[in-house]
């Protein structure tokens, strides 16, 4: 499956995982992706975030904003009002969390990339698979024979949703600046 991916997006998928297991997840989400790319300042999706004024810092804030952002209408002011009647509600979610795990199942191995993992569960989320699919189409419409970190970063924003998506359209990267940011970093390297 990852026969095209370049060597840097190859890693990038592998330490994917290793952000996942980081947060005892079972599946590995488009926001693994992302914090896997962040790893890796001198791949081109870095670069290309970099110079439109969203350094992996930045955008390492923006996926835990992303996360923390209100749940089922659950927002700041219900967290007050849950304060004034002595319920504080991240020592709720805090124990919840504890008690019932706060990821999606039993973490995953990196034998299972690629591959059906236990039970027969893959270990990429669908909307992560959705990514690589995304990338893929990107590589091929810009006439590309290989995926790389450049193809991956299209991916995330092309998919529309979920916390790594509104983490780079809340720093202002949409697809289309993004894309044409990526094409003239390649045609400025040969």
């Amino acid at each position: 499956m990852f026969e095209r991916f370049t060597k840097r997006a190859r890693q990038v998928v592998v330490q994917s995982l290793e952000e996942a297991r980081a947060e005892r997840q079972g599946e590995i989400r488009p926001e693994h992706l992302l914090l896997a790319l962040l790893r890796d300042p001198d791949c081109l999706a870095v670069r290309v975030m970099t110079g439109l004024g969203a350094g992996p810092e930045a955008v390492r804030l923006a996926v835990e904003a992303q996360r923390k952002a209100p749940v089922g209408g659950l927002g700041e002011s219900d967290a007050e009002a849950l304060r004034a009647i002595g319920i504080d509600l991240d020592e709720v979610l805090r124990s919840v969390e504890a008690n019932l795990g706060g990821g999606l199942g039993d973490p995953i191995a990196e034998e299972d990339l690629g591959r059906r993992g236990r039970r027969g569960r893959k270990p990429f989320a669908p909307e992560s698979r959705k990514v690589l699919e995304l990338a893929l189409r990107e590589a091929i419409s810009l006439k590309h024979g290989w995926i790389g970190t450049e193809h991956l970063l299209l991916g995330l924003l092309r998919l529309d949703r979920g916390a790594a998506h509104e983490a780079l359209a809340g720093l202002g990267l949409r697809h289309r600046d993004v894309r044409a940011a990526v094409v003239e970093a390649l045609r400025a390297t040969g």
